[in-house]
């Protein structure tokens, strides 16, 4: 695969736009993995996940031409698998509504190979400590955590995510941040953006 290194994220937008398939496969591989991740953190649900990226990577490559400018495509890729995940979830909601059956949220008990990754990654006792908190908390302090400091966006990317305005995910991290602090300082296991 060639590497786009030393390209901007706008010139590799704008290849991609002008129809390379390398730029694709690079745009691809380089966000995938990460934004699986964060889906799991919008939804409990890996299939739904999984179905979310395949339409969004299908859309994009099928609209490239047409799709507007970014200087940030993990940002634009982010908010873009949000809105569909949110809107496959409304849309089963209502479906289950209707009697018909719902997909269970529950995860898979398989683990795939971004899963086998993550675990790799966090196997020190700090971070399964960590990633066991963060799990606990309510799905949109979750989010905003996951955002801001596994995927370091800046306070307006999350917010503009999110659909949120700035101040209510700075209050959203900050009770995050107080609820982990206090799960996580009696056995020393705080990380450095928590001290």
């Amino acid at each position: 695969m060639e590497s786009f290194s030393s390209y901007s994220d706008a010139e590799i937008w704008n290849l991609f736009r002008g129809g390379s398939d390398k730029a694709y496969e690079y745009i691809y591989h380089r966000h995938s993995v990460e934004l699986f991740s964060y889906g799991l953190y919008v939804v409990n649900n890996r299939p739904l996940v999984e179905d979310c990226m395949h339409d969004l990577f299908v859309y994009l490559f099928q609209h490239r031409a047409s799709l507007g400018e970014t200087n940030a495509i993990k940002y634009y890729l982010f908010k873009s698998l949000r809105r569909r995940i949110l809107e496959a979830v409304e849309t089963r909601t209502r479906q289950h509504n209707r009697g018909n059956e719902f997909t269970n949220t529950l995860p898979e008990t398989a683990s795939s190979p971004e899963e086998k990754m993550i675990e790799a990654e966090t196997s020190s006792s700090r971070n399964k400590h960590l990633m066991e908190a963060v799990t606990a908390l309510p799905p949109r302090q979750r989010e905003a955590i996951f955002l801001l400091y596994f995927s370091n966006l800046d306070y307006p990317e999350t917010a503009e995510i999110m659909g949120l305005n700035i101040r209510t995910v700075y209050n959203q991290v900050h009770t995050a941040i107080q609820t982990l602090r206090k799960q996580l300082s009696h056995a020393s296991l705080l990380p450095v953006f928590l001290e």
